[in-house]
């Protein structure tokens, strides 16, 4: 363990943690855009950065310097606050001003940092990106010119999916993320940039102009499609799911889902989807309640335990638990 200050804060913490770690430990607020817990230590957006006294002279990115015995540390000096102000003047060059129709308002960082420095005004000047908007593909939508190149979707691509779909490309004020060859996208469509995206440049399809973030109440339950068992936070508006919401801090996937995880969420609100049980009687299926459905079931368990046995039929869509249970 280490032992460090953290604006007059002694905080203790494992000798493998980052200062900005140590902080969001210790309950201190540090800015971030580019960091994510499940990524490694990138500091590319320098929105961290923070005072160490050992090391006067040099703002250090928090979210990649590890940790020293005796450090003292400042987050919050008004050289900081002029510094990350002017960082957040370079991300606002060339960014588009499109809040008020991008499906990210409400839960963009990059607004959100906005709004906390109060960055209302601009010293610098520059043109603002026009790239096309790729909307070919039905479930992910990328507009590039609200890209502030943080990395995160190159990075959870290569490091979490190993598919690395998306790269930097060119250099200086003309780099970008992009495929391969200006290809249209074409890989295992999890979303899983969708969920690591501070901004509105990577977006769900399925889930445009249905509801701000807001509005949508979150409801935890078990994706159903196998038995992995990974956690699912429903959006749900007026009793109907409108997306499916990123949530790392509960389940046991850690926020990772795969491309029926995070899209296939249709089905809880179709027309013909079995909302009663139904038994069939004089060979047609009639709706009835849960009491008689599961008696005609012990009924005919009992029936077939005569006779041949019971046989049960399963299928990969049943939680760990359900199959333990038949099991």
């Amino acid at each position: 363990m280490v032992n460090l200050t953290i604006d007059g804060k002694q905080v203790t913490v494992s000798k493998t943690a980052t200062l900005y770690e140590a902080a969001k430990e210790a309950g201190i607020h540090i800015p971030v855009l580019c960091y994510a817990k499940k990524l490694l230590p990138y500091g590319a957006c320098r929105v961290c950065l923070v005072e160490v006294e050992q090391m006067k002279g040099r703002l250090m990115p928090s979210c990649t310097t590890p940790v020293g015995e005796g450090m003292v540390v400042t987050t919050n000096s008004d050289e900081i606050k002029k510094v990350r102000k002017t960082v957040m003047e370079f991300l606002l060059v060339n960014h588009v001003l499109d809040c008020p129709v991008c499906d990210k308002g409400g839960e963009c960082d990059l607004q959100d940092l906005a709004y906390e420095f109060g960055s209302i005004s601009n010293r610098f000047e520059g043109e603002k990106f026009d790239l096309p908007t790729d909307e070919v593909n039905p479930l992910i939508e990328r507009n590039m010119n609200r890209c502030i190149l943080c990395g995160k979707c190159v990075r959870v691509c290569d490091e979490i999916v190993g598919y690395g779909s998306y790269s930097f490309i060119n250099r200086g004020f003309e780099t970008k993320i992009a495929t391969a060859y200006y290809r249209g996208l074409d890989c295992e469509f999890c979303g899983q940039c969708l969920s690591m995206c501070p901004v509105g440049a990577l977006l769900p399809r399925p889930f445009k102009f249905k509801a701000r973030p807001w509005q949508l109440k979150e409801v935890d339950s078990v994706c159903g499609y196998c038995g992995n068992g990974c956690t699912v936070t429903l959006g749900v508006l007026d009793k109907k799911v409108e997306t499916i919401r990123f949530n790392d801090k509960i389940g046991v996937n850690d926020g990772n889902l795969c491309v029926r995880g995070r899209f296939g969420y249709s089905y809880v609100n179709h027309e013909d989807r079995l909302t009663k049980p139904l038994v069939r009687k004089d060979g047609e299926l009639v709706e009835t309640d849960w009491d008689e459905a599961l008696q005609v079931v012990a009924d005919g368990l009992v029936k077939a335990q005569k006779g041949q046995g019971a046989g049960i039929l399963s299928g990969a869509r049943l939680t760990n638990e359900e199959l333990f249970m038949l099991k």
